[in-house]
């Protein structure tokens, strides 16, 4: 990339500054900020301006040229600010020569001759690079004064006539005038003040002080004691990546020195819409330097706490898109210690809200404070991973989608694991010991299966009394893990309590009798009512006719079933097994005093008995 960079100490002083723009840029992409695209150099196609070639945007480029002047000046002491000729020798009466710093401004003038820079595409900053100013550029004029003229002039405010009243004000900008269109070839001051608005004079001092710069911008994303090591791998690699095209980006240099990175850096990824394909760029996924942010990876570093993460996502919701919906639950679910960033914060929270109605099934409010902020720092990135359409946009949302199932399951495993090992075992452990053979027979079935974890978590978190306008999908994460460990633990005592012999799994008892377990505390009311977010035993007659389970459990009511049917004590249950048009409920199961007395005590065969004697009641008055 570098190719020009060698030892001798101009192309070391250009090693220093190309070194301290690569670290401006890591800084900025690790960051999270908008940042440089990539670096190269010998190229841009503008003769003079190719020392340090800087992609800023995708339509916009810095080019930088570097002057290391210290002890002599631009020319020799006979060069005057009006060119003139030589006075001496065999060339006498010739024009002097053109020093580098007036072929480097004869270059750029030539150049802006046929440009309309109101169209220039890409758009260009011009950057001369050197130690200090004082150094002369002719006699009576310095790089100062060619620093001061620059500064002067301001875009759309500045005019020629301007700088004509000034140059008679001020002798300095007289001789840069006389300078410039000398020895520069530049024609006018018309002419000057469209190229030098896009002119920067930078003083960065000589390479110890570039350096300690640069140290110091990495110091914020890297390992202090590590961070002069970091400084000779980026010289190393823009050496060993020397071709004449090619160009450093931020994301294949960091993936060579991530082993450095401090601990508690926030990595991020971005998700940008430009109307016709989504591209993905960050840095949660540096294991591979060819894949970027892949979905297996994402979906755990977004969800988990090991790290400081955050999902940036620069589009505009779009009704029906799978990839939004997908984008959105891995927001709703992230923990309280990250953040997501959305452009259009307030429309995409709205939508988000009506696709779950305005619950997880937690509480009432669990939706009122969502760890989301408006995006305003839109930045494009060179190494991304580009959906260019609908069926990558779809495959992708697809992939989240089943790494958010796997985490959510591993997650639930977790604390099925942790919820066996705590039962009481004061007064018998047989309970606790069947249900743990239970469940490790369970688990190979429903591991191999994601569409049966899927089917069962759907049936949990979204009873069908709410309707299509839910997406149970969305409640499937990390925040409703304790609702679905308590509901299928539930469904696992009552599966053991029922079903002696093995037979049924998590969907029938005793092989006759279909079961759910509903694990919501809160639901959204009937799909064609706006009653908004309410206890899931208010109304639960609702919820129960419409469920088609001849076995349905409540893990978050703590209510009798009677007290649930708004039934007396004792009375039959006869007379509510019309709930659902052509289906009769069986058994009805709440999470009550009287169970959860009996789950304590640890004997299956009285908590058999319990549920078996409701069920005979029913079968009884049928």
């Amino acid at each position: 990339m570098l190719a020009k960079l060698r030892l001798d100490q101009t192309k070391k002083y250009e090693q220093a500054i190309a070194t301290y723009e690569i670290s401006c840029m890591l800084l900025d992409f690790v960051l999270g900020r908008k940042h440089y695209l990539c670096i190269g150099s010998e190229q841009g196609g503008i003769l003079k301006w190719d020392d340090i070639v800087i992609e800023n945007d995708f339509n916009s480029q810095i080019h930088i040229q570097v002057k290391r002047q210290t002890s002599e000046d631009f020319g020799t002491h006979k060069d005057l600010c009006i060119r003139n000729l030589i006075d001496q020798g065999p060339r006498k009466g010739k024009l002097r020569d053109l020093s580098p710093l007036d072929e480097t401004m004869k270059s750029l003038a030539d150049w802006f001759k046929g440009v309309d820079i109101l169209t220039m595409s890409p758009k260009r900053e011009f950057w001369i690079e050197l130690p200090e100013l004082n150094t002369k550029i002719k006699n009576e004029l310095t790089i100062k004064n060619l620093c001061d003229l620059c500064g002067y002039i301001k875009p759309a405010v500045t005019t020629k006539e301007g700088l004509e009243r000034l140059a008679i004000a001020d002798k300095n900008v007289k001789n840069c005038y006389e300078w410039l269109t000398t020895w520069c070839d530049f024609e006018n001051w018309e002419h000057i003040l469209k190229v030098l608005q896009f002119l920067r004079i930078k003083n960065s001092g000589l390479e110890e002080q570039i350096n300690s710069n640069a140290e110091s911008k990495l110091k914020d994303i890297f390992v202090s004691d590590k961070v002069k090591e970091v400084l000779s791998r980026i010289t190393a690699y823009t050496n060993e990546n020397s071709t004449f095209s090619g160009a450093i980006g931020p994301r294949n240099l960091l993936y060579e020195l991530k082993k450095y990175l401090r601990t508690e850096t926030n990595f991020w990824t971005q998700y940008d819409d430009n109307g016709s394909k989504w591209s993905i760029c960050g840095t949660q996924d540096l294991e591979f330097n060819a894949q970027i942010e892949r979905t297996s990876v994402l979906v755990p570093n977004l969800w988990n706490n090991a790290h400081l993460s955050q999902l940036k996502v620069n589009a505009k919701y779009k009704k029906n898109c799978k990839l939004s919906e997908s984008l959105m639950r891995i927001a709703i679910h992230q923990s309280s210690g990250k953040m997501s960033y959305f452009t259009g914060k307030t429309e995409w929270e709205h939508h988000l809200k009506s696709k779950i109605g305005n619950t997880l099934g937690l509480s009432d409010n669990d939706t009122s404070v969502l760890n989301i902020l408006e995006n305003n720092d839109r930045y494009l990135s060179s190494e991304t991973r580009t959906l260019l359409n609908l069926a990558e946009q779809e495959a992708d949302a697809l992939e989240l989608n089943s790494h958010m199932l796997v985490f959510t399951w591993k997650a639930v495993k977790y604390r099925m694991t942790e919820k066996i090992m705590a039962f009481k075992t004061n007064h018998s452990n047989e309970l606790r010991n069947t249900i743990d053979e239970r469940w490790r027979k369970w688990l190979p079935l429903l591991d191999n299966s994601p569409e049966e974890q899927r089917s069962l978590f759907r049936k949990m978190l979204h009873p069908n009394a709410e309707g299509k306008k839910i997406n149970s999908d969305m409640r499937i994460g990390p925040k409703t893990v304790g609702l679905l460990t308590d509901a299928l633990l539930l469904l696992l005592i009552c599966s053991v309590c029922l079903d002696f012999d093995g037979i049924g799994n998590w969907n029938s008892m005793a092989g006759i009798y279909n079961a759910n377990a509903i694990a919501l505390q809160y639901w959204s009311g009937l799909s064609d009512e706006d009653n908004g977010v309410k206890e899931v035993i208010e109304d639960c007659r609702e919820v129960i006719g419409m469920e088609d389970a001849d076995l349905l459990i409540f893990s978050k009511i703590q209510a009798s079933h009677s007290e649930v049917l708004g039934l007396k004590m004792d009375e039959p249950v006869q007379k509510e097994n019309t709930l659902a048009e052509g289906k009769q409920l069986k058994m009805l199961i709440t999470y009550n005093i009287q169970l959860r007395h009996l789950i304590d005590k640890g004997e299956i065969k009285s908590i058999s008995d319990y549920l078996n004697n409701m069920l005979i009641k029913k079968h009884d008055i049928l």
